[in-house]
């Protein structure tokens, strides 16, 4: 039952953290050339689902890592080991990223 919980939370925080971007490409395209309180009214929108992004992200990993901790999938199993080290690659290069902004 727990693990069917966190498996349920996994799933809906990778739909919280990818389908966002559906949305905000084609807001990105039409804020070109509005009025200003429209483009203000957008770009709230904008740092709402950025947000919501954000957290999903964190959820999603934390699920992910509760799921394996759980299950039956050993650390050591290729897919796992190759999303850990995307993910860590992804932190050192917004790290850097961050850095030279």
């Amino acid at each position: 039952m727990l693990y069917t919980l966190i498996l349920f939370a996994h799933i809906m925080s990778a739909i919280l953290s990818i389908g966002p971007f559906f949305v905000l490409i084609p807001l990105l395209k039409r804020m070109e050339g509005v009025a200003e309180n429209v483009l203000e009214a957008q770009i709230q929108i904008f740092k709402s689902a950025i947000r919501l992004v954000k957290h999903a992200g964190h959820v999603l990993v934390a699920s992910g890592v509760l799921m394996i901790w759980l299950g039956y999938w050993p650390w050591s199993t290729s897919w796992i080991v190759m999303t850990l080290a995307i993910m860590f690659a992804s932190v050192f290069f917004l790290a850097r990223l961050s850095s030279r902004l």
